[in-house]
């Protein structure tokens, strides 16, 4: 413990490092520390106080002194005084046991951290003497009578993230601008999703490889993360996936692009929606460029405003020559019923 190693200067210190207790600050252990505060703890004072431990050679007063420099943080059932049960936590958090472990078999009485809880939040929270329990642990925490919910954030203006394993998870960032002006900015899934502007969203999905198909060249050499580059605009999941319009919007699929501004892909494989309001439904290869456009099936193109296109062919395009056109390109036969009784209808 730097709390004994150090003598009587490295406590105050080591109690200035936020969100650290003093015998967590490095080279404490249960067998050394923990038996010297035990010992404290039973009243024991003078030589027998550091007898056969490392601190043998130290001035047993001075030791004394010390602990009692950071009295406060060293009370971790908070009843005001420092006996066998705050130093028998101490000795088990040193030797590795955690959360009701850390407690069992004691009687933590009345005072402010009667709780297994309550107790660890103490300790994740640095030992903060006289402070509010506010530390989040595993299990779930108990706030007493804090007066408002609880809140996980920062309070900096910094970036949260909420990973796992290799980076990946959730990150929120705060992306102010003239238009959001207090917008956060979401990113989940990949650590290759890119964080894009205020109010952009992407809820999940991407990896980290460059070998998903590209709509525009019609090589499979995109990188398969997600973005949500436009302002307001959302990919809900699939891979390699680009809102680049503002207020744009990609629901799923792979490599799918909508970058006219409120343009939006439902799903399927390498499609574009880059007009104004323009919509992709689904389906391969589509494309739509006009205002209020929409294209579905297979290599659909609405290249102009206001047009309908659904193309059933893949081998050529399904394309629009000039505004207003509605187009729809089956192979085999439209049919056009007006009845449900058998043969009703027309054959196109």
């Amino acid at each position: 413990m730097a709390a004994l190693t150090a003598v009587a200067t490295a406590l105050p210190a080591v109690w200035a490092v936020a969100a650290t207790c003093p015998f967590d600050t490095g080279g404490s252990d249960a067998v050394n520390d923990g038996v010297v505060l035990a010992r404290y703890a039973l009243g024991i004072t003078g030589v027998p106080l550091v007898a056969s431990t490392r601190y043998a050679s130290l001035d047993p007063l001075q030791v004394k002194n010390n602990i009692e420099c950071v009295g406060c943080a060293l009370d971790m059932n908070g009843d005001g005084q420092i006996d066998t049960v705050d130093t028998t936590i101490i000795a088990r958090h040193l030797a590795g046991f955690n959360g009701d472990s850390l407690t069992s078999g004691l009687t933590l009485g009345t005072g402010s951290r009667n709780s297994a809880t309550a107790v660890t939040s103490f300790l994740v929270n640095g030992c903060a003497a006289g402070g509010a329990v506010n530390a989040f642990t595993l299990g779930g925490n108990a706030f007493g009578n804090v007066g408002a919910p609880a809140v996980l954030g920062t309070t900096d203006g910094k970036p949260l993230t909420v990973g796992t394993g290799g980076g990946s998870g959730l990150r929120i960032a705060p992306a102010p601008d003239l238009v959001f002006v207090d917008a956060i900015a979401i990113v989940n899934g990949s650590a290759n999703n890119a964080l894009g502007p205020a109010g952009s969203t992407v809820a999940g999905g991407g990896y980290s490889r460059n070998d998903c198909f590209d709509s525009f060249t019609g090589q499979s050499n995109r990188s398969c993360s997600n973005s949500a580059s436009g302002a307001g605009s959302t990919v809900s999941g699939g891979a390699a996936n680009n809102a680049g319009g503002g207020y744009a919007a990609v629901s799923g699929g792979s490599g799918n692009t909508a970058n006219g501004a409120y343009s939006s892909i439902v799903g399927g494989l390498a499609n574009a929606a880059i007009g104004t309001s323009s919509t992709v439904a689904g389906g391969e290869r589509n494309y739509a460029s006009g205002f209020a456009s929409f294209a579905a099936g297979f290599r659909a193109r609405a290249l102009h405003d206001l047009s309908f296109v659904w193309g059933g062919s893949s081998t050529v395009d399904t394309a629009t020559s000039a505004a207003g056109q509605f187009r729809v390109y089956a192979p085999e036969s439209i049919r056009m019923y007006a009845s449900t009784a058998p043969g009703a209808g027309c054959i196109l």
